[in-house]
């Protein structure tokens, strides 16, 4: 097991009904959705997760250092939304620049999913891109829970 760290910069506003997590990948679609709500609904950093197994673009571990002298170490940014959603409250944000190495997804995400049932939050949507020619321009879902894909569905996924 490899070392973790949760370090909270915010403090919770709660109550939150729901996070939405989404990471870089096949075409930045999950990274995207989630800058996308940032942006329409405000955010604020609430905490960062830190763990070995986030490296750096292209599998490198490290450090980002600025043109301006200041380093960052690559991290899983756990954000709430400054606006209430209808029936939901605030949201979670959940991001990263970089995803974790496989050997480390569980882990990382084990101690995020911690962190944000801790605050509350009973439902968990990941939103991810998928890459197979046949099905461009089509969204799928997919998940556990029946009446939240039923409006999914409802909602032309």
């Amino acid at each position: 097991m490899g070392w973790l760290r949760l370090v909270e910069s915010g403090r919770p506003e709660g109550p939150y009904g729901v996070a939405i997590a989404g990471y870089p990948g096949v075409a930045n679609v999950g990274a995207g959705v989630v800058s996308y709500l940032s942006e329409e609904l405000g955010s604020k950093l609430l905490a960062r997760v830190y763990s070995e197994y986030l490296f750096l673009p292209g599998n490198v571990a490290g450090i980002s250092v600025s043109e301006s002298g200041g380093f960052e170490l690559p991290s899983v940014q756990i954000s709430e939304t400054e606006r209430e959603i209808g029936g939901l409250g605030r949201m979670l944000l959940i991001s990263s620049q970089v995803q974790p190495v496989p050997w480390g997804q569980l882990e990382v995400a084990s101690e995020v999913i911690k962190y944000v049932t801790s605050l509350g939050v009973e439902r968990l949507i990941v939103i991810a891109g998928y890459a197979d020619p046949e099905l461009i321009g089509k969204v799928l879902t997919f998940g556990s829970d029946k009446d939240m894909l039923e409006r999914f569905l409802k909602c032309g996924a």
